[in-house]
């Protein structure tokens, strides 16, 4: 029995050797699960999973603060904070959640269900916007102040050079 041959030419194009897929199953970090007390793996298709959770978590009613989100599952905000520089889904998706918090309280310090106070005081870590718009009350604040060299001039122009006397010693 003879074999065929392929007759088929192979062409430049196939040659080249396709590039390996990103093995995405591989896991790079661990870390301590808060309920189990055990090492738990971490891949980045869990952070993908994770970052899906987090986007959705973001549309409940009850979800007023970030931090709920790491306690309910039982992760540490150091963790995180590490896989967030690792994942671009991750960070991207946690933005996105910041922003769905921030407008909830937002709105809900607006229609009085919260205190607007603490609102206020927090918008900054969700908002972007309130973040800059701090920012730029307390450079407004701090360049309205004098400082303590202006102060002792405003004084002494103010209220006049203050007569010596023998009970107040004379200050140098």
């Amino acid at each position: 029995m003879e074999k065929k041959k392929n007759s088929k030419k192979i062409s430049q194009h196939n040659m080249v050797p396709k590039p390996k897929a990103k093995i995405r199953s591989r896991y790079f970090d661990h870390y301590l699960d808060m309920f189990s007390f055990r090492e738990k793996p971490v891949n980045d298709l869990w952070l993908e999973r994770l970052a899906s959770d987090l986007v959705q978590w973001s549309y409940k009613d009850d979800a007023l603060k970030f931090t709920q989100f790491l306690r309910e599952r039982g992760i540490n905000s150091t963790d995180f904070g590490r896989w967030l520089k690792r994942s671009e889904i991750l960070k991207e998706a946690h933005k996105f959640a910041l922003q769905n918090v921030g407008d909830r309280r937002e709105i809900g310090g607006l229609k009085r269900e919260f205190d607007a106070g603490i609102v206020k005081t927090t918008m900054a870590q969700y908002d972007e916007n309130w973040r800059l718009l701090e920012q730029w009350r307390a450079f407004i604040h701090a360049s309205s102040q004098p400082s303590a060299a202006n102060n002792e001039e405003f004084c002494d122009s103010f209220v006049g050079q203050i007569p010596d006397s023998d009970k107040v010693p004379l200050r140098i």
